[in-house]
């Protein structure tokens, strides 16, 4: 297995300017996002005296961990410059290896490559561990020697079922989560554009991203808690959103504004 990736390895000093959220390196997007979090300041500091310090999980739509913001500060520079092109993408081995001990398991190729492309250029990719939706919607394999691997940005789940409950059903996931003593360490509300070949845009369902410590969760305490997850989803309305799980360190925004 590949080495797992931290989501933000950096220290509290200076996180924000170690990432490119400062000055000249901060996108449109990743800048409004900010200003946004920042207005509403007073509800992070709430949702902190309430959740570990250690999370990045907050009950209102502006909250996001620095690995968001950096992926969505990544896109926008990318659509600014529009100088993009799927041939840069290097393609790793799609052979599966043989560590697979788990039906939820996932095969080597799926795990480093799934979330190629949201974090740019600068860090490595988060490695995915789970994914709810993996038996009704595979992970494409390459086809040929030079095959495509799709690339994939994130975006807010505006206008969406789960955006509309998020204040009520994040501190319910948060308490699954706490009864299996999961070791999270960041729970945002994502939604994840694919690019695939010939410019083609696909939009993907509401996730609920899950970052647990490194060698923390297995891939099956990860998919009991998704399905945990999941009614408690459909229990508030959300019947269409899907759980991911990657492993991942983050560091605390609160601390950074």
């Amino acid at each position: 297995m590949s080495r797992p990736t931290a989501t933000f390895p950096y220290t509290d000093a200076q996180p924000k300017k170690k990432a490119g959220l400062l000055g000249d390196g901060v996108s449109e997007a990743a800048a409004e996002t900010i200003k946004d979090m920042r207005e509403h300041l007073e509800l992070l500091r709430e949702s902190f005296n309430f959740f570990p310090r250690h999370t990045t999980l907050t009950t209102f739509r502006p909250g996001l961990s620095l690995f968001a913001l950096q992926c969505i500060n990544s896109e926008g520079h990318k659509l600014k410059s529009a100088n993009s092109s799927p041939s840069d993408v290097s393609t790793a081995s799609s052979a599966p290896d043989t560590t697979i001990v788990s039906k939820y398991g996932l095969d080597r190729y799926e795990r480093i490559n799934y979330y190629n492309g949201i974090s740019g250029a600068h860090i490595h990719e988060p490695e995915l561990l789970y994914h709810s939706d993996l038996h009704t919607t595979p992970f494409p394999k390459p086809v040929g020697r030079h095959g495509y691997i799709p690339v994939k940005s994130i975006h807010g789940i505006f206008e969406t079922p789960l955006h509309r409950v998020w204040d009520t059903v994040s501190p319910q996931i948060l308490d699954v989560l706490k009864a299996r003593k999961i070791q999270y360490s960041s729970i945002d509300p994502v939604r994840f554009v694919t690019h695939g070949e010939d410019e083609i845009r696909s939009r993907g369902p509401a996730v609920v991203w899950v970052g647990v410590i490194p060698g923390s969760t297995s891939p099956d305490t990860a998919h009991e808690a998704s399905q945990e997850i999941l009614a408690l989803l459909l229990q508030n309305g959300v019947d269409d959103a899907v759980v991911e799980w990657r492993e991942a360190v983050v560091v605390r925004l609160l601390d950074t504004l």
